[in-house]
């Protein structure tokens, strides 16, 4: 009886490390992934201007989004600024990300990606994709939740695009009319209904209200710095967890490693 009670205990413990690490591992790389402001500060306007010019091929084949995914994307944090062509800010569900041009699966890991070669903030049909994500606070995570009426803000650094939400809506993946021109400036921004492999897409219209100059860019780093400031977990430095992280994969190796001598006296001693 005593046994299979220490067994337990074991188990339990396990289960609680393994617990404790997964959420640790998520803060870090949420962390590293949420650093719109950084790069806000990073990028100028005349850098925008020349990424503007650029060719970047879509990606025919745009596979789900895997962990392996978002580690390769903290890693090239420095080179998204030379795909940068603005940031996209929804206050009210509490997103801000760098706008990166073309639709590729790397770009997709960072950010929201154009579609067309030569939209342009305020005209026609500007077109966004991201990626939907179970956690919330990632990506286009967060977009399900929006609702109509909210403001969209673009921003290329140089003026800042206000729109307004006039519809949310499913489309099939196959709906490729959603994305044409129909005459007025409007904004399209389209993920999966799912964080997972799915026909269904999640559409969010809005209509253009106005246009202004952007005086100075320290608005927009302030708002990023609020939503993560207001997420269930604080932002500022991921020292904290990484040293969490550190210590309970110690404590998971010890536990391992006193439950097999556990085992081994109890064998020892059944012999």
């Amino acid at each position: 009886m005593n046994k299979w009670v220490t067994r337990l205990g074991y188990l339990g413990l396990l289960i609680v490390i393994f617990f404790g690490i997964s959420i640790a591992q998520k803060q870090i790389l949420t962390a590293k992934l949420n650093q719109s402001d950084r790069l806000i500060k990073q990028v100028s306007k005349e850098e925008i201007k020349k990424n503007e010019e650029k060719k970047v091929d879509n990606e025919l084949e745009i596979k789900p989004l895997s962990l392996s995914d978002i580690i390769k994307a903290t890693q090239n944090a420095n080179e998204v600024k030379n795909r940068m062509l603005g940031v996209i800010q929804i206050k009210d569900i509490g997103l801000t990300l760098p706008i990166l041009k073309g639709t590729t699966n790397e770009n997709l890991a960072y950010g929201a990606t154009t579609y067309k070669r030569e939209q342009q903030m305020g005209k026609d049909n500007y077109i966004l994709f991201g990626h939907h994500m179970r956690n919330e606070s990632l990506l286009f995570g967060s977009l399900k939740e929006i609702k109509i009426g909210t403001k969209v803000i673009l921003s290329d650094l140089s003026n800042e695009y206000s729109y307004t939400v006039t519809e949310k809506r499913t489309i099939k993946d196959t709906d490729l009319n959603e994305m044409d021109n129909r005459g007025k400036a409007e904004l399209t921004l389209i993920t999966c209904d799912t964080n997972g492999i799915s026909d269904k897409r999640w559409l969010v219209r809005g209509q253009l209200t106005s246009v202004k100059k952007l005086i100075s860019k320290d608005k927009l780093i302030e708002e990023s710095k609020k939503n993560k400031d207001d997420s269930m977990f604080s932002f500022k430095s991921t020292s904290g967890w990484k040293a969490l992280n550190s210590f309970l994969f110690l404590l998971l190796i010890l536990v391992i490693v006193m439950w097999i001598m556990n085992e081994i006296q109890h064998r020892r001693k059944g012999n």
